[in-house]
């Protein structure tokens, strides 16, 4: 699973922001939650490619496996895998847009690792 460290930001919608990057949309927050520091939680094999609004992960790794391809890299600065059912026309030093699904995340307390939310 990845991790990747920010915060809770409730400021009309809910959405985590990333140490270091953007915003993320969040589908549940916990009550209290703006500005708690947090963890998000999301497996590779949740990620997907998205060329026109997704978050850039610096390549640096590309695994083509047979019948997935891992894509591991640097997203706001964390480090992050993706894995994905297609081939993924990416090398080392690419930038690859992802979008990271709110129904798919998880979100933990960043002092004590207890779940504060849970994926659909």
């Amino acid at each position: 699973m990845n991790f990747l460290t920010g915060r809770i930001a409730v400021n009309g919608g809910a959405s985590f922001l990333l140490d270091g990057g953007p915003h993320l949309p969040l589908s549940t927050v916990p009550p209290e939650a703006d500005g708690r520091p947090a963890v998000l939680g999301l497996r590779p094999e949740h990620v997907l490619i998205d060329p026109d609004q997704g978050i850039p992960l610096d390549v640096t790794v590309v695994e083509p496996t047979g019948s997935e391809t891992q894509v591991v890299g640097r997203l706001a600065g964390q480090p992050f895998v993706g894995v994905f059912r297609e081939r993924v026309a990416a090398r080392p030093g690419d930038v690859l847009l992802l979008r990271l699904p709110a129904a798919s995340t998880h979100l933990f307390d960043a002092d004590e690792g207890r779940r504060l939310t849970w994926a659909r």
